[in-house]
């Protein structure tokens, strides 16, 4: 379970800063989202962001609330994604 808690919320925290990107490219994020580091060519704003949010997260919740909040996160992730691919497959456009 701990290893699975800390996996997730890994996968979640290095995919953020790319999903925030395309979100601010498509208007619905402030701007300073869609920014791309000249060097890196990786959106540091949103890293630090979401790395930030995350070390407040893991500070201020102990472990079981930590890793129930990893959890509905996930599963809110999952339905809604579900529920908006068969929308997108049998709604017309």
């Amino acid at each position: 379970a701990v290893l699975n808690c800390w996996a997730s919320s890994f996968a979640s925290i290095v995919a953020q800063p790319r999903l925030m990107y395309a979100i601010a490219k498509d208007g619905l994020l402030p701007p300073m989202f869609k920014n791309l580091d000249p060097r890196t060519k990786t959106p540091l704003k949103g890293t630090i962001f979401a790395g930030g949010v995350a070390a407040i997260f893991a500070g201020c919740l102990d472990f079981a609330n930590l890793s129930m909040t990893v959890s509905c996160g996930i599963l809110f992730v999952y339905v809604f994604t579900g529920i908006i691919i068969l929308r997108i497959r049998y709604l017309p456009t």
